[in-house]
């Protein structure tokens, strides 16, 4: 069982700290960018209304994660899935994604951009700085499960 009190009490450098809030918040707009046009009319379509919504939900976990369990992993989810998310944006507005082709001159794909970057680049940042940190002061599930 998880000891909430421990969970909460974690800590960690606050360069770490405000690299995995800025992954955080990136991944939770992509969240939000994905859920909004899922509930627009993405959701009728065969092929992208799962992919939006599984995105939107992935992130959501990927952010919260972020800030409550402040690890590797989390830095890492946050990384991939900006990556991940920027690099598919990216390929259905230059050669088509299953089809589609997405411009890049609207709002909700202007937002995707800006914030998947921003969780890949402070995803990958918060991961450089853990790798910097003692390995006596890095944050480990071992103390918060009792």
């Amino acid at each position: 069982m998880v000891n909430l009190k421990t969970l909460l009490e974690r800590r960690c450098e606050p360069g770490i700290g405000a690299a995995l809030g800025l992954a955080a918040a990136g991944v939770l707009l992509s969240a939000d960018v994905h859920l909004e046009l899922w509930l627009q009319g993405v959701r009728l379509d065969a092929v992208f209304g799962p992919l939006f919504l599984a995105t939107a939900a992935a992130g959501l976990v990927v952010g919260i994660l972020c800030v409550a369990w402040p690890s590797r992993g989390a830095a890492a989810a946050a990384a991939v899935f900006g990556a991940m998310t920027f690099g598919a944006l990216l390929m259905s507005s230059a050669v088509g994604l299953f089809g589609l082709h997405e411009t890049l001159d609207a709002l909700p794909q202007q937002l995707s951009l800006a914030s998947e970057a921003t969780a890949a680049i402070a995803g990958s940042a918060a991961l450089m700085l853990m790798r910097r940190q003692p390995a006596t002061t890095r944050p480990v599930l071992a103390g918060a499960l009792r």
